[in-house]
C-alpha cells in the first residue's frame, strides 16, 4: 500500500515504512488518522530537523535532519519509542513542555537551550533552538506535539570559547615585579574561573630542567597543594610516579602539547567544573619558550561532556598561546621597567653631575672673569684682542654653565617656582628693550608692541629667561629686515609672539627645534654660535607655567615663536614689575657676545710669509686666534664654513688648510671630501681641528684623508709645530716638483737639438749624394751620428759605450 508522503526517499522514510507500528499505540500505518499521516509525510519531506510526539504514549517520529542529534546511542531505537522513556534523561525539563502542548494546546519555544543527554556513549553538552507546536486530530483535540528544532551546540560553545580567549587577552594586570611572567600566568588562571564549562580546572607549573623539578605557580578549579595538584613535581625519570609528572616531563623535553586520555583510570574523581562528572582527558602544553628565562607548562582539563576533537584542541592551543603571550609581555615589561630604571638612574646621575660641575665651574670662572675685567679696565690692555676674546668667551662659558644649572634644577625638581601676578607686557617690553642697540648694530628694525597690559601669574625670573632666549635667537638668525616682539591676551592666555624676517627653519627641523642640544645645520643657517639649550630651556620654563612653546616657520621667509601661559582676569590687581637688576644685564651681555662672536669674518688675511694657509672655523674668536697664531708662519686667509672655504680655495689654491670639524653648511669632513674631488685642490693638505679627543675621532679624521688631526684644546706651540711640519712638506714637494720640471725642460731641449742634428746631417748627405760626393755623405752622416750619440748619452746614459764607438771600433762582418 502506498501512502502519500510516506514514500519519500531517505533512511527515516524507509524505516518508518518497515517499522512494526502495530506493536505501538499508534497502530498500523493503514489505520493512522489523516492528521498523523499528513504530519509524518510533511516531516519526512522537509530539510529542517523535526520530532513528533503522538498519542497518549507520545510515540516518537523523526526525520533524517533530526537523526544526527540522536547520535549512535539513541538511533534508531528512539523511533516508535515512548517519549517518556526515550527522553528520560531530559524529561524533567522537556516533559512539562510537551504536556502543556498536549493538554492546553500551548506553543512554547527556546533559543540555545541546554538539552544534555547520552547520544555517543557519554552524557553530552548539547544545545537546541526549538519550538513545540500542537498537531490537531480529526476530532479537534490535540493529537500530538511537533518539535521543530535546530542544534546550536557548535555555535554556543564556539562563542563561549571566543569569550574566554578575549578575556584572557586582557586578563594580565601590569605588575611592578614579574621577572619571569609567573604573576601574569596567575592572572590568566584567575580569568579561567568563569570558563569551567570548557576548562574544569587548570594548573601552571614552572619547569626547572637543571633541578629536575617543576614548581606549581597557580591553579584554578582545583586545590593547590592537594594530592591532585602537588606543589612540586619530581621530573627525574627514576622518581616515583606523581600526578602530571609524566606529562610535564614530556612537554618540557619535546616543547609540544601532550594529551592524557585516561584521567578517570589514573586518579580518583577530579573536579568537573560546571559539570558533575569527572574529566576523562587533559592536555599539557608549553608556555613561554627559549626566549624567556623560565619555561612553564599549562595543564588544562577537558570537559567531561565533550570529547577532545580538533576544535577543542584548537581552543586549548589558543588558550596556551594566550598564556605565552601574557608571559612574554610581562617579561618584556619587566625588562623595559628595569631598563627605564637604569636610564632614570643614569639620568639622575647625569643631573647630579651637571649640577655639581656647574657649581664647581662657577668658582674658577669667577676667578677668570675678575682679572680679565680688570685688564679690560687698564688703558694698556683694554684694546688687546686676546684679552677681549678671552673675556667674551669666559662670559659665554658662564652663561652655558648657568643654563646647565637651570636644567639640572628642573630635572631634579629643585627649580624654585615663585609665581605672582605680573603685567607680562610691561616686563616683556623691558626685556626686549635691551636688544635695541644690538639690533641697530646689525641693521635690524626691532618692533616692540607691548603697550596694552596683559596680566598673568608668572615667575618673573623665568619669564625674563624666556624672553631673552627667544628674542636673542631671533636677532642671531636674522640677517636683514626686522624682529617683532608683542604680547597679547588671547583665549584666556598671555601670549608672547616673537617674529622675524630671518632665514627660517627647514620643515624637517621644526619638530626638533625645542630639543636639547639641537642645532639647525643647513645651507640657510649662518655661522651662529650656540649650544642648542636656549630654546629647550624656553619650553621647559613654559611647561612649568602650564603653558606651551611652539614655532611656525617658512625657510627663507622667517619664523614666529609663540609662548603661551594662563592669563589672569584683567580686572585683577597686579604688582607692577620692578626695574631689571644687574643680573639681567650680565645675561644679556652674554647673549650679545654670542651674536657678536658669530658675525663677520674677523681679521682678513694676515701677511706673514710666502706660504698661504686657509683657516676655516665658524667661531669668529677661534678664527682670529688661529690667524694670530699662524701669522708668523704664513699668509693667513679666513673662511667661516666649508662652503666659504671652497670658494676661497678655488679662487686661490692655499698651501695648507686648517679646518674645524663641526661647522654648519659644510663641515670639515665634507670640505675634505669636496677638496679631494677636485683635481686642482686634491693635493692640498688639511689639518682637522676637533673638540672630540677620543681615538676613534682621530682614526676617522685620518681615514677621511686629513694630513693631521689636532684635538681641542691645544697650545699655540703645538699648532705651529704641526703647521710648520706640513708647510715644510709642502715646500719640499714644491722643490721636488720644480727640479723635476727643470729636468724635463732640459730633456725636451736636448731632444730638440738631437732632432736638429739628425735633420741637418740628412740634408747635407742628401746634397752630397746628389753631387756624387760619397766621402762627403759619409762624413756628414758620421758627424750627425756622433752629435746625436752625445745628446742621447746625456738623455739616457750609455753604460756599454756603444754610442761613443766609431765604425772602425766595431768588428764588421759582411
Amino acid at each position: 500500500m502506498t501512502l502519500p508522503g510516506l514514500d519519500a526517499a531517505g533512511e527515516m522514510s524507509a524505516r518508518i515504512r518497515r517499522h512494526d507500528w502495530a506493536a505501538t499505540s499508534a497502530g498500523p500505518i493503514e489505520s493512522w488518522p489523516t492528521s498523523l499521516r499528513t504530519t509524518v509525510g510533511t516531516m519526512l519531506n522537509t530539510r529542517y530537523p523535526m520530532l513528533l510526539f503522538w498519542g497518549p504514549d507520545l510515540i516518537c517520529f523523526y526525520n533524517d535532519a533530526f537523526r544526527p542529534s540522536l547520535g549512535a546511542e539513541m538511533h534508531p531505537g528512539a523511533l516508535g519509542g515512548a517519549g517518556r522513556e526515550v527522553w528520560s534523561e531530559v524529561w524533567e525539563f522537556t516533559g512539562p513542555q510537551v504536556e502543556a502542548v498536549m493538554t492546553q494546546g500551548a506553543n512554547t519555544g527556546f533559543d540555545d537551550q541546554l538539552v544534555p543527554f547520552d547520544r555517543n556513549g557519554y552524557y553530552e553538552e548539547i544545545y537546541f533552538t526549538y519550538s513545540y507546536s500542537p498537531v490537531y486530530a480529526e476530532d479537534g483535540t490535540v493529537g500530538g506535539t511537533l518539535v521543530v528544532c535546530n542544534e546550536t551546540t557548535t555555535q554556543v560553545i564556539s562563542e563561549r570559547r571566543m569569550t574566554t580567549l578575549q578575556g584572557l587577552a586582557t586578563a594580565a594586570d601590569p605588575h611592578d615585579h614579574d621577572p619571569n611572567g609567573a604573576a601574569a600566568g596567575r592572572d590568566l588562571l584567575a580569568a579561567l574561573v568563569t570558563s569551567d564549562a570548557d576548562i574544569p580546572f587548570a594548573l601552571l607549573y614552572d619547569v626547572s630542567p637543571e633541578q629536575g623539578e617543576a614548581a606549581l605557580i597557580g591553579t584554578v578549579g582545583i586545590a593547590a597543594g592537594s594530592v591532585d595538584a602537588p606543589w612540586v613535581l619530581d621530573l627525574r625519570p627514576e622518581a616515583p610516579a606523581m600526578p602530571w609528572s609524566d606529562a610535564v616531563r614530556a612537554v618540557a623535553e619535546r616543547r609540544r602539547p601532550f594529551e592524557i586520555h585516561d584521567l578517570h583510570q589514573r586518579w580518583a574523581p577530579l573536579p568537573g567544573g560546571a559539570w558533575p562528572e569527572s574529566p576523562r582527558e587533559a592536555v599539557a602544553a608549553p608556555v613561554g619558550g627559549s626566549a624567556h628565562a623560565h619555561s612553564f607548562v599549562l595543564i588544562t582539563a577537558v570537559s567531561a561532556r565533550k570529547r577532545l576533537n580538533a576544535a577543542y584542541r584548537r581552543f586549548l592551543g589558543l588558550t596556551s598561546d594566550q598564556f605565552s603571550a601574557a608571559v612574554a609581555r610581562a617579561v618584556r615589561r619587566h625588562q623595559e621597567s628595569e631598563r627605564a630604571e637604569r636610564l632614570a638612574e643614569l639620568d639622575r646621575a647625569k643631573t647630579a653631575f651637571l649640577s655639581t660641575v656647574s657649581h664647581e665651574l662657577r668658582t674658577p670662572l669667577t676667578l677668570v672673569l675678575g682679572p680679565l675685567q680688570n685688564l679690560l679696565e687698564q688703558p694698556d690692555t683694554a684694546g688687546s684682542p686676546e684679552v677681549q676674546s678671552a673675556y667674551r668667551n669666559a662670559r659665554r662659558l658662564l652663561r652655558l654653565v648657568n643654563t646647565l644649572l637651570d636644567f639640572s634644577r628642573i630635572e631634579a625638581g629643585r627649580m624654585a617656582f615663585r609665581p605672582r601676578p605680573t603685567d607680562v607686557a610691561a616686563l616683556t617690553r623691558d626685556c626686549a628693550s635691551l636688544f635695541t642697540s644690538l639690533a641697530a648694530a646689525r641693521g635690524l628694525e626691532l618692533r616692540v608692541d607691548c603697550a596694552e597690559p596683559v596680566l598673568a601669574e608668572i615667575d618673573r625670573d623665568m619669564w625674563e629667561k624666556i624672553v631673552l632666549n627667544v628674542v636673542s635667537n631671533a636677532v642671531k638668525y636674522t640677517r636683514h629686515g626686522h624682529v617683532g616682539v608683542r604680547v597679547e591676551h588671547r583665549d584666556g592666555s598671555a601670549v608672547l609672539v616673537v617674529s622675524d624676517s630671518g632665514i627660517g627653519i627647514p620643515s624637517d627641523e621644526v619638530p626638533l627645534i625645542f630639543d636639547r642640544f639641537h642645532r639647525t645645520l643647513s645651507d640657510l643657517t649662518p655661522s651662529v654660535e650656540g649650544t642648542g639649550l636656549g630654546l629647550a630651556l624656553v619650553r621647559e620654563l613654559a611647561t612649568i607655567h602650564d603653558g606651551t612653546a611652539v614655532v611656525h616657520s617658512t625657510p627663507g621667509v622667517g619664523s614666529t615663536f609663540v609662548v603661551s601661559v594662563p592669563a589672569l582676569d584683567p580686572a585683577d590687581d597686579v604688582m607692577l614689575p620692578e626695574p631689571l637688576d644687574n643680573g639681567h644685564a650680565i645675561d644679556v651681555d652674554a647673549l650679545f657676545d654670542d651674536a657678536a662672536a658669530s658675525n663677520g669674518n674677523g681679521a682678513e688675511a694676515a701677511s706673514g710669509g710666502a706660504a698661504r694657509v686657509l683657516v676655516v672655523d665658524d667661531n669668529r674668536d677661534m678664527r682670529e686666534f688661529l690667524a694670530r697664531a699662524l701669522a708668523p708662519l704664513a699668509e693667513v686667509d679666513l673662511a667661516e664654513d666649508g662652503r666659504d672655504a671652497l670658494i676661497r680655495a678655488r679662487r686661490q689654491s692655499p698651501d695648507l688648510i686648517v679646518s674645524d670639524v663641526m661647522m654648519p653648511v659644510i663641515d670639515g669632513v665634507g670640505l675634505l671630501a669636496a677638496l679631494r674631488a677636485e683635481p686642482e685642490l686634491a693635493e692640498v693638505p688639511v689639518i682637522l681641528l676637533s673638540a672630540r679627543a677620543d681615538h676613534e675621532s682621530l682614526i676617522a679624521g685620518l681615514d677621511a684623508g686629513a694630513a693631521d688631526f689636532l684635538a681641542k684644546p691645544f697650545s699655540t706651540g703645538e699648532l705651529r709645530s704641526r703647521v710648520r711640519t706640513n708647510l715644510a712638506a709642502v715646500q719640499l714637494r714644491k722643490a721636488r716638483a720644480a727640479d723635476a720640471a727643470e729636468a724635463l725642460r732640459r730633456r725636451e731641449q736636448q731632444a730638440l737639438e738631437l732632432n736638429d742634428r739628425i735633420v741637418q746631417g740628412m740634408i747635407v748627405a742628401r746634397m752630397a749624394l746628389d753631387a756624387g760626393q760619397l766621402e762627403t755623405v759619409v762624413s756628414a752622416l758620421d758627424s750627425s751620428i756622433k752629435g746625436a750619440s752625445t745628446i742621447i748619452t746625456e738623455l739616457l746614459g750609455d753604460p756599454a759605450g756603444l754610442l761613443r764607438s766609431t765604425p772602425a771600433d766595431l768588428e764588421m762582418n759582411p
